[in-house]
């Protein structure tokens, strides 16, 4: 039997404090700003990208890496987050606030034991080795999945949503910042880390999948409408990143409306920066 290896990842999704979010006004009809014109979306073919944040200056650029323990909370802030500048956290099992993370779950029988009973969706791959293809999710156990994941590459944990995605937008909905099967395991996570003081959880994730050593597993080009902090506690990940200002020469699955200034895609008019309508802020006001 080849050998696997079981890879476990959770994962912050943060969002600015709404100071931190540049101004916006409701909607309006599409601006004559500076479009940005590309063959691989001919159904849009022009859209404003009003990105305004890093982007890698040379092919040989590498991201920065810091000790997870030491830098500070503002400077952080204003060196990474802000400027939009990717980095690579080092240490991490020296802070508090992963301690419990790093030092549990690895052990899939603690993992069985605390959150064992949780009911979850696991995802199946497409095609050996490659996820987010939406196909329909199966429903089991947390302790279920664990037990089968030794044997089993061609599931994987991921994202739980409120309810199976599909083309109604209130599927792909997460109604709870800590969805299944991460409740009983509160003790070991800090809400918000000490270095990410500047912004708010949007929802955490905890994913696990196996995959045999040699045949690596894809998760697919994508990208997700929110600062990640990703937390690899076990297994390999590696990550291939492109820059918001090349939105253009991405074959995205969509049309797309704009490209705000601190990265946000929009697919639909009058989206804020935040993610949040402009309509609806403007009511919630």
């Amino acid at each position: 039997m080849a050998k696997k290896r079981t890879t476990i990842k959770l994962k912050w999704n943060i969002q600015p404090l709404e100071e931190d979010v540049e101004p916006q006004s409701p909607p309006s009809p599409p601006s004559p700003a500076p479009a940005v014109k590309t063959q691989q979306q001919p159904q849009n073919a022009e859209f404003a990208n009003r990105y305004s944040g890093f982007h890698p200056p040379s092919a040989d650029w590498k991201l920065p890496r810091i000790r997870a323990d030491t830098p500070d909370p503002q400077e952080f802030y204003e060196k990474y987050i802000a400027t939009r500048t990717p980095c690579v956290l080092t240490h991490g099992s020296a802070t508090p606030w992963a301690k419990g993370v790093f030092a549990n779950w690895s052990s899939l029988a603690y993992l069985k034991e605390k959150a064992g009973n949780e009911n979850i969706m696991v995802e199946e791959a497409g095609a050996p080795g490659l996820f987010g293809t939406s196909r329909p999710r199966i429903p089991t156990t947390f302790g279920a999945f664990l037990d089968a994941l030794p044997t089993s590459p061609q599931v994987y944990l991921t994202t739980q949503y409120a309810a199976e995605p599909d083309k109604d937008d209130e599927g792909m909905r997460v109604t709870d910042v800590y969805p299944p099967p991460l409740s009983p395991l509160l003790s070991d996570i800090s809400p918000v880390p000490p270095l990410l003081a500047r912004l708010v959880p949007q929802q955490h994730n905890l994913w696990i999948g196996s995959t045999p050593i040699g045949t690596p597993s894809s998760s697919g080009l994508h990208h997700d409408h929110a600062d990640n902090l990703y937390v690899l506690v076990s297994g390999h990940k590696t990550f291939t990143l492109f820059s918001p200002r090349d939105t253009a020469l991405m074959d995205v699955h969509g049309s797309v409306r704009e490209v705000h200034p601190n990265g946000y895609i929009a697919y639909e008019h009058g989206l804020r920066g935040d993610g949040a309508f402009a309509l609806d802020a403007a009511e919630w006001r």
